[in-house]
């Protein structure tokens, strides 16, 4: 028998993504990234009355109208399309109105 030679970078680290402490380091982040999450969007909303509310509108906007039944012509699917873009356009002038420096210039308003 002769001498075998193993890289000591393999040796000290064997653990994979599905060891437990990788996994509890997996929660941690994920939960981590949520309160974040949740933090800045509960600051938009205090920062933005209005265009929340509006928000909250929309969204059970979009939920009526998926429980409604699904035969109205095509205008059913139409509206939630048409919702769901206004969500996103109100979620993207959240985010700007954020960015901009001075949001009380009238220079802004469209």
């Amino acid at each position: 028998m002769g001498f075998q030679y193993t890289n000591p970078l393999r040796t000290m680290v064997k653990r994979n993504a599905t060891t437990p402490i990788s996994r509890i380091g997996l929660v941690g982040s994920s939960l981590l990234l949520g309160a974040v999450i949740g933090f800045s969007t509960q600051s938009l909303a205090q920062q933005q009355p209005m265009m929340q509310a509006a928000l909250d509108s929309l969204r059970q906007a979009r939920n009526q109208l998926l429980k409604a039944t699904p035969d109205k012509g095509g205008y059913r699917k139409q509206a939630l399309i048409d919702v769901n873009n206004a969500i996103i356009n109100v979620e993207k002038g959240i985010r700007f109105d954020d960015r901009t420096p001075n949001r009380n210039s009238p220079y802004l308003w469209r």
